[in-house]
């Protein structure tokens, strides 16, 4: 298991049917063809994220308690928890696109699903940090 296994999960393989070539002889019936490699795309509510979930919205947690005792008048404001929020949520989807199983030329409409996956993310982990704030 590596890091971005954290972040990705594995999707099934489709099988692709290979073209016919005269004087070759062809698969086996109910073979299918060839099975390309399977992907990964990003998750969101997987086994991984109940691990790596707690370890971010700590992480928001913790970088806003730092910055309200390093700059008292900037920390209070609530938007700093939405900006830090949104940063590692960022990170997480850069992490989830640089995996080498990823998706290599995503349409625009996968695209948009992932922004807005990264965005619902960065509120969750927005709300979660909050409430590790209040208690």
């Amino acid at each position: 298991m590596n890091w971005f296994d954290l972040l990705n999960i594995k999707i099934a393989a489709k099988t692709v049917a290979e073209p016919e070539v005269p004087g070759k002889i062809a698969p086996a019936r109910g073979s299918g063809g060839t099975v390309s490699p399977p992907t990964a795309v990003g998750a969101f509510l997987t086994p991984q994220t109940f691990v790596a979930f707690p370890l971010a919205s700590g992480l928001v947690a913790g970088i806003w308690r730092a910055i309200q005792s390093l700059l008292p008048n900037c920390g209070k404001s609530l938007w700093v928890g939405v900006g830090i929020a949104a940063l590692v949520a960022f990170v997480g989807y850069l992490v989830s696109s640089a995996d080498p199983r990823a998706e290599k030329n995503p349409t625009w409409q996968s695209r948009g699903v992932q922004i807005a996956i990264t965005a619902g993310n960065a509120i969750y982990l927005y709300l979660a940090a909050l409430g590790i704030k209040s208690v």
